[in-house]
């Protein structure tokens, strides 16, 4: 690394493509990306929590399907996250936001890291010779494995804020403050993903449950009866113990609860 010149850029260590622009940098501070990213929180959490209980249902369905689980939300807040989501994906300056950020979310590249320096310490001129001092800063940077818009965010406050040559201490620093809010706009790449897999999630469940009972076998289950399915048929149970079965139709079972309700 010591043949990095620090106070120019060198065409080359300089990335095929340029690493965040100011602009993307103040679009990211914006309302806009502050708002895509509490929803990309809530939807992640979401999609956790419905990846749980669906895995508990399909293990359920596979074993013997008896006890039946409320899912960790009724289906019209589901629904309703999904709505969310999906009107966030229709915002033409989402969709540019999530295109011009999406480049940058990965670790950086050694030469986006050289990249990045080279612009910061071109911020500072000066004679001395920067060599060693730019390679030991290389070498921390490097070691911390911070994507690229986390690095060019922490250059960028180092740039506007400091009126002399930071110290690699200085630059570090400002990667720790940043980072996180960096790491949580990058989530805002994801959300398209996660709008995706709980609109398969909202279809699974559905699948998974049974069918909502009729009037009379709501009244039939009024007995504290009701009818589930394994992999041998159709049975009437309390859920401790089964009353009659197997059936080979779930309509059978219905008809003989019926036929004994007053019984159970």
């Amino acid at each position: 690394m010591n043949e990095i010149m620090p106070v120019h850029l060198d065409h080359k260590v300089t990335p095929k493509i340029s690493g965040p622009s100011p602009a993307l940098i103040v679009l990211l501070e914006g309302e806009l990306a502050q708002k895509a990213t509490t929803l990309a929180r809530r939807l992640r959490y979401t999609l956790t929590e419905w990846d749980a209980w669906l895995k508990s249902m399909r293990e359920e369905k596979q074993a013997t399907p008896r006890s039946i689980r409320n899912p960790p939300s009724p289906d019209d807040v589901l629904q309703e996250v999904i709505a969310s989501g999906e009107t966030m994906l229709g915002e033409p300056l989402f969709q540019k936001l999530c295109v011009e950020l999406t480049p940058f979310i990965g670790p950086a590249t050694v030469a986006q890291v050289k990249y990045e320096i080279g612009k910061l310490l071109a911020a500072f001129p000066t004679k001395d010779d920067l060599i060693a001092f730019t390679a030991l800063m290389l070498e921390e940077i490097i070691s911390r494995q911070p994507s690229w818009l986390v690095l060019a965010m922490a250059c960028r406050e180092v740039r506007r804020n400091s009126k002399f040559r930071p110290s690699i201490a200085e630059v570090l620093e400002a990667l720790d403050e940043v980072e996180w809010v960096a790491n949580q706009r990058a989530m805002i790449v994801r959300l398209p993903k996660y709008v995706t897999a709980l609109q398969k999630h909202l279809v699974e469940a559905k699948r998974l449950r049974p069918p909502e009972p009729t009037p009379l076998q709501q009244a039939l289950v009024g007995c504290g009866c009701l009818v589930c399915q394994d992999q041998d048929g159709y049975f009437v149970t309390d859920l401790k113990r089964d009353f009659a079965g197997p059936f080979a139709t779930e309509t059978e079972a219905w008809s003989w609860l019926e036929g004994h309700a007053e019984l159970l």
